[in-house]
């Protein structure tokens, strides 16, 4: 591959590795070249790409078995009483 390099004072053409004087020539051989984003992602852009990866919370309202009052998981609810919620019998 050519790429204009200064050779001299006057320039013009000449090849992109040649000499050994190349930060590749350092790392061995050629130099390695990685995929750059033109343009930097916006915040909006990266959350609507990244959205559906979010963790979901999980529901955490369970049903008591025995009386079938909404609680929290490893709560304690009526101990295994069955009868009406709203009853208070003393």
């Amino acid at each position: 591959m050519w790429r204009r390099r200064r050779v001299g004072g006057g320039g013009g053409w000449a090849p992109a590795s040649g000499g050994g004087r190349g930060i590749g020539a350092a790392v061995g051989g050629g130099m390695e070249l990685m995929a750059v984003p033109k343009k930097k992602v916006s915040k909006y852009k990266k959350g609507l790409r990244n959205g559906p990866k979010v963790l979901k919370p999980v529901p955490v309202i369970v049903r008591c078995r025995c009386c079938g009052r909404v609680k929290l998981p490893h709560f304690y609810c009526c101990s295994g009483e069955r009868g009406n919620p709203g009853d208070s019998s003393s």
